[in-house]
This record gives structure tokens, C-alpha cells and sequence, in this order.
């Protein structure tokens, strides 16, 4: 029993670093907008300034792919 609780645990802790590559790796290929709003955070604070971004019209208007890309790690955070 509790060797099953072990390897559920590592495969959550694993599964939790592999978003967080992820979600950054993102934000490395995100528009320079939405970078300089993101840049310098630590992994928690990351995810919590991505959970908060909202797409504005400024940058629907502006830029199509700014837009998209916001709304797109929105739902990974």
C-alpha cells in the first residue's frame, strides 16, 4: 500500500513540473506584450499573473495572436 502511495505522489510531483515547463515555455514564445508582464516571476507567482491576465481590447485590436496566446495559457494555468 504504501509503495502505491509513493509512485502516486512522484508521478504527481512529476506531472506538476512538467506543466511548469510548459506553461513557461509558453510565455518564452508568447509576444513581447504579454512577456514584459510576466517577466521575472517565480513559478507560483507565474501561474497566479497568468490565472489573472484578461484579454483587452487593446490587444485583440492590435494583435490577433496577443489575444489568443493570453486566452491559451489562461487555460493551462
Amino acid at each position: 500500500m504504501l509503495a502505491v502511495r509513493l509512485a502516486i505522489r512522484r508521478s504527481a510531483v512529476q506531472a506538476a513540473g512538467d506543466a511548469r515547463r510548459q506553461l513557461f515555455s509558453a510565455v518564452l514564445t508568447a509576444p513581447e506584450p504579454v512577456r514584459a508582464r510576466l517577466r521575472g516571476l517565480t513559478s507560483e507567482a507565474l501561474v497566479a499573473k497568468i490565472a489573472g491576465l484578461r484579454t483587452n481590447a487593446a490587444w485583440a485590436n492590435v494583435n490577433v495572436e496577443t489575444a489568443t496566446t493570453v486566452v491559451c495559457l489562461q487555460t493551462w494555468a
